[in-house]
């Protein structure tokens, strides 16, 4: 709904000009909590381009607060308090939001009006107060229309300075209002030291009444006031970016980020579509197979196919025991130096956030993926998000966000979005690895092309905006890429419920307790294993092979042993299995082979030779030449190219640093 909300007050900007801007700003100084950081920032930053007046801008902005301000003054005044008390919760004026708004008038008078102006919460508020308690209305009126004109002229710089090196904000309405409150709250602890500077003033007065002259108090007050607002404002607006000492990489992931989500005209992710305008893209990337998150994350971090690096899949696979619930959380099972540990090899400073294959990593700022076996539960996940980070970390990075319980996977990317900003502006990493999943869990639930695969994507380009506005191009290269794309399924493939069928493989309930054939599903992919001896019984081989043959009917296609080493994939399997058609495979051994789903799914797994289980990637910003066309290229290129952004060594890297300065 607000993103809604947000999208139509900008239009209005857009498409009525001075209108649009005098009608927002008379909401926003109303009841009606309209932010102003959505109305005269894109307004100044398109007077900067010569479609509107800079002066103007402000004006329109003024007046239209003015206004806003002075019919809220005679319509508290008609109303009176009483009522207000009782039933303003029904129009955005919760009784505790108007006692302050009150207190603040009576102690503060005309010159609070003025302060209240520049100040959150009590902005919009100030107005009630001052027409309950009959102010000289000129008096009010002068205040107001000098604090609303001050705040506007501020709004007005910071559009002008922080959308100006940032224009892709433009495409992202929540991004822009996001950044720009971050960049304001200097200007509002400089408004509240003046407003303490102003409590000071009245009690030496009080204090020293026959020798001071009030009069000339408040004026050096009011003079400080524009002094003071004038260096934060103009400070704060230029300096939009902290500077950084040397050239860093931050890689983020998406995970099933496709090109056509930064390549199509179509496409809501305004953010990555102005990146890749912006610098580099590739028309395609070609994930390691299996095409699952876990494996070609490892996969990014060391330009290796899993076979080398030793991450087979997202779960792990226990020759005795069979399939497990056990993820490849932890680092120390890769087998291969990483992206990290060559910049560390370097002298560099790094950064893990929510990486796959991270655990207990050596680097230095650590909050890993690491959640439940249980299936989806946000609370025991993010539990285990607390246990596995360090403390003093952990502390400092939820005082800084926004997001204090995590209730689903977007408030899970929003919280690290916040936790990576923190740790670069804060920290200044060489090297920084993100990883969204927001995208992935909804094209899981509601398969490619649903509404909800829309939003989420627009959600997390909205993240990722905050990340690019936040950071100085110049000397920071900002890497997006995915780890594999999505098909739909509408059926199920159930192998161990086959092979029990068979005899093969005995369960209780769902509890797998002996085998000789099993299958460890991935959803797209399925990987099937001989127990033991098995593997040498040529005659018990050939059994499971025809089975497979026989049943394969169009569903899936059989990857044999001698492809799989072709693909150094999945070293001690007997063969893999690609979903066609539709199917998916499940690791149930329970009910019949075939299963209808009641909906569309999304899964992912197989051969990358589908070009709808491709990934993406795109780079702007330090050491990248814009307009750069990389064409199809493979996902092991990912990271000797971030090593050579970082000028670091990563000599066991397979894949090939790309040409991002053609």
């Amino acid at each position: 709904m607000l993103h809604e909300l947000i999208t139509i007050w900008f239009g209005w900007v857009e498409n009525w000009g001075y209108t649009g801007v005098f009608f927002l700003m008379a909401m926003e100084s109303s009841i009606i909590p309209v932010p102003s950081e959505v109305v005269i920032p894109p307004a100044a930053f398109w007077a900067a381009q010569g479609k509107m007046d800079f002066t103007g801008v402000i004006l329109a902005g003024t007046l239209g607060s003015y206004f806003g301000s002075a019919v809220s003054y005679w319509v508290s005044q008609w109303v009176g308090l009483p009522i207000l008390r009782r039933y303003g919760k029904y129009v955005l004026l919760p009784p505790d939001k108007l006692e302050l708004a009150e207190r603040w008038v009576q102690r503060f008078g005309v010159t609070g009006i003025f302060i209240a102006r520049l100040l959150p919460v009590v902005r919009h508020l100030i107005s009630i107060p001052a027409g309950i308690l009959k102010m000289p209305f000129w008096s009010f009126s002068l205040a107001t229309t000098i604090g609303a004109g001050l705040w506007c002229w501020v709004l007005a710089i910071f559009g002008r300075e922080v959308i100006g090196g940032n224009p892709e904000l433009m495409q992202s309405p929540e991004a822009m209002v996001a950044v720009l409150k971050a960049k304001l709250h200097w200007f509002v602890l400089a408004v509240v030291a003046l407003g303490l500077l102003y409590g000071f003033i009245i009690w030496f007065k009080n204090q020293n009444q026959s020798r001071v002259n009030a009069g000339k108090l408040l004026a050096l007050f009011f003079f400080t006031s524009l002094l003071g607002t004038t260096f934060v404002s103009t400070g704060c607006g230029t300096a939009t970016k902290k500077p950084v000492s040397e050239n860093r990489v931050i890689l983020i992931s998406i995970d099933g980020l496709t090109p056509a989500d930064y390549l199509s005209p179509s496409s809501p992710a305004l953010n990555l579509r102005a990146l890749a305008q912006k610098g580099a893209h590739a028309e395609a990337v070609l994930p390691a197979y299996p095409s699952v998150t876990f494996p070609n994350h490892a996969s990014l971090a060391t330009g290796v196919r899993p076979a080398k690096h030793g991450i087979l899949s997202n779960t792990i696979f226990n020759p005795e025991k069979g399939p497990t619930q056990d993820w490849y959380f932890d680092s120390r099972a890769l087998q291969v130096p990483t992206l990290w540990e060559g910049a560390t090899r370097q002298g560099l400073t790094t950064a893990l956030i929510a990486w796959p294959v991270s655990l207990n990593a050596k680097v230095n700022w650590l909050v890993p993926e690491v959640f439940s076996p249980d299936g989806i539960d946000h609370d025991k996940n993010w539990q285990h998000t607390l246990k596995n980070t360090d403390p003093a970390l952990m502390n400092e990075l939820i005082l800084h966000s926004s997001v204090k319980h995590i209730k689903n996977n977007a408030d899970y990317d929003q919280w690290m979005t916040e936790a990576a900003l923190h740790i670069l502006e804060t920290h200044q990493p060489s090297l920084t690895l993100l990883h969204y999943r927001s995208l992935d869990a909804a094209q899981h639930e509601h398969g490619r092309v649903a509404p909800e695969v829309k939003e989420a994507l627009r959600f997390v380009d909205t993240q990722i905006g905050r990340l690019i506005a936040a950071n100085d191009l110049e000397h920071t290269a900002i890497l997006v890429v995915g780890d594999h794309g999505f098909v739909d399924v509408t059926q199920e493939l159930r192998l161990n419920a086959l092979f029990r069928s068979k005899g093969w493989l005995t369960a209780r309930g769902k509890t797998i307790s002996a085998w000789k054939v099993i299958a460890h599903s991935n959803g797209g992919q399925a990987t099937v294993y001989l127990h033991g001896s098995m593997m040498k019984n040529l005659e018990f081989r050939t059994k499971v092979e025809n089975l497979l043959k026989k049943n394969a009917g169009g569903r899936y296609r059989i990857i044999d042993r001698a492809e799989l080493n072709e693909k150094e994939a999945l070293p001690e399997a007997f063969c893999a299995l690609d979903s066609l058609n539709g199917y998916g495979f499940s690791q149930s051994s329970e009910g019949k082979f075939i299963t209808q789903l009641k909906g569309t799914k999304g899964e992912h797994g197989a051969l990358a030779d589908n070009p709808l289980l491709w990934t993406g990637f795109l780079a702007a910003g330090a050491g990248i030449s814009s307009g750069v066309n990389l064409g199809k290229i493979s996902i092991l290129d990912i990271a000797p190219t971030a090593a050579k952004l970082l000028n670091a060594a990563l000599p066991t890297a397979e894949g090939n640093a790309l040409n991002l300065t053609p």
